[in-house]
């Protein structure tokens, strides 16, 4: 069976996004040196580099060109191509099927510190429904996003979070203690999906489920009022397992690992 030739690598890219890398590492101004001993490359081969990029305007000289990061134009231009971003666009065009199907509000959110943030959240048709915006925080300990990111975390990061987490009261259904909230985590590990009923807000149940995608660890999830949540547990599980595997681009360790096909 014929092999495809190994890709020829263009030495010049290569060192160009090493560039950048070298500036997010260092997170400040650096010299021509400083940047030629990190790159381990001829401080005549980054200068040339160096002016080129000046040129295009993707890099400052700063203090008289005795340092030099990069301008703000990197930025402009990322944020202009994920604007468009293929992968973002899919995501968020599974997670209104999603609540197509099932109604219900669905959200996608990530940890912030000891906090969930919704990152993206589309509300769902029913008249009487739950409600978020994008930016909310929630408590990570009184929600199923918050179960779910919480576990799909590897064991030494899982173990820093949980010993920084003051479990709040909410209400009567909010879990404070640990014991009994590991306990729960392991339900939920067992029943195949991290659910909340009350916990939070009294009269909303939510489910969620663990998702890497491009590195990135993030919990998908819906929530509706507790009757209607419960009559539909079974469909509204598989309806988001379904959309979990098809927005996945990397297994999770451990018991959470899933295929994305």
């Amino acid at each position: 069976m014929k092999q495809e030739a190994p890709a020829k690598l263009v030495k010049s890219a290569i060192r160009t996004v090493a560039l950048f890398s070298v500036f997010a590492e260092a997170g400040r101004p650096l010299s021509l040196g400083e940047l030629a001993a990190r790159l381990e490359a001829p401080k005549s081969s980054c200068y040339e580099l160096l002016q080129t990029l000046i040129h295009l305007g993707y890099i400052m000289a700063i203090d008289e060109g005795r340092s030099y990061y990069p301008s703000r134009r990197l930025h402009e231009v990322s944020e202009q191509i994920n604007r468009f971003n293929p992968i973002k666009e899919r995501i968020q065009n599974e997670l209104k099927a999603l609540r197509n199907l099932t109604g219900e509000t669905v959200f996608i959110c990530r940890l912030q510190g000891n906090k969930v943030a919704y990152l993206e959240v589309f509300e769902g048709t029913h008249a009487i429904r739950y409600t978020a915006r994008v930016g909310d925080l929630k408590p990570i300990h009184a929600s199923a996003a918050g179960k779910a990111l919480l576990d799909g975390l590897d064991e030494d990061a899982r173990d820093r979070l949980f010993a920084e987490l003051a479990l709040t009261r909410h209400n009567d259904n909010t879990l404070t203690e640990q014991k009994t909230l590991e306990a729960n985590l392991a339900e939920c590990r067992q029943q195949g999906i991290y659910t909340t009923s009350g916990e939070n807000l009294p009269d909303v149940m939510d489910m969620a489920y663990p998702v890497k995608i491009r590195g990135r660890l993030l919990a998908i999830g819906l929530a509706g009022p507790i009757p209607r949540m419960e009559s539909h547990f079974a469909s509204y599980r598989g309806a988001l397992m379904d959309t979990v595997k098809k927005v996945q681009t990397e297994d999770l360790p451990g018991p959470l690992a899933i295929s994305a096909t």
